[in-house]
């Protein structure tokens, strides 16, 4: 699986999902999610809650028909960086194979938090 990654001259460059990935690429790819998107919150809750309990099936799995996959589906940008985490699509679902990157969280929380 390959992941697009605009790097900070928004030169696209592709990047192997089971690559090395650590929380400033987890930042950068979430800099490219629009603060006013529908789905910026999401993205937060959705990794803070993957990175505290990763084994739990709940936080493990989005359901893309529903309302927050609706969301996510809406914002390219969000998928890619559900794919940078850990995140592969099975189906009508997205599913972590893993724990995402030490401090996504906190990275994600910091590139996604709302305009002043």
């Amino acid at each position: 699986m390959s992941v697009l990654i605009l790097g900070g001259n928004g030169a696209p460059a592709s990047m192997d999902a089971a690559s090395t990935v650590n929380s400033s690429v987890v930042a950068s790819v979430a800099a490219q999610v629009p603060k006013t998107s529908a789905a910026a919150p999401l993205l937060v809750k959705i990794v803070q809650n993957l990175e505290r309990d990763p084994s739990n099936e709940k936080f493990r799995s989005i359901n893309l028909e529903g309302k927050a996959g609706a969301k996510l589906v809406s914002e390219p940008a969000a998928m890619t960086l559900l794919a940078t985490v850990g995140f592969e699509t099975q189906g009508s679902r997205l599913v972590a194979s893993g724990a995402p990157p030490a401090g996504a969280a906190a990275a994600v929380a910091r590139a996604l938090a709302p305009p002043a």
